[in-house]
């Protein structure tokens, strides 16, 4: 860390999809870029909502599909009905 101020040709509050996107471009174009962000680059959607959500729902899809597998003739070993729970 040095005493001496930086000098930046932009500034970037905020580090969700649309800062995190811009300080990319504006970087690879030459220019030096600060970002400011208290929580998650990427911002909520990235790291907690949409895509976590997106997966736990295919998960859960496939796991649904695994337990009925036997009503089509194909056989697969018991799937814990709870997280946690031994597969049996």
């Amino acid at each position: 860390m040095t005493d001496q101020p930086e000098e930046f040709d932009l500034l970037v509050v905020g580090g969700g999809k649309a800062g995190k996107t811009l300080s990319m471009d504006v970087a690879r174009s030459g220019r030096r870029v600060a970002m400011v962000e208290r929580g998650m680059i990427g911002g909520s959607c990235i790291n907690v909502a949409c895509i976590p959500t997106k997966a736990l729902v295919t998960s859960a899809r496939a796991a649904r599909q695994v337990r009925g597998a036997a009503a089509l003739g194909r056989l697969a070993r018991r799937l814990p009905d709870h997280p946690g729970e031994p597969g049996g």
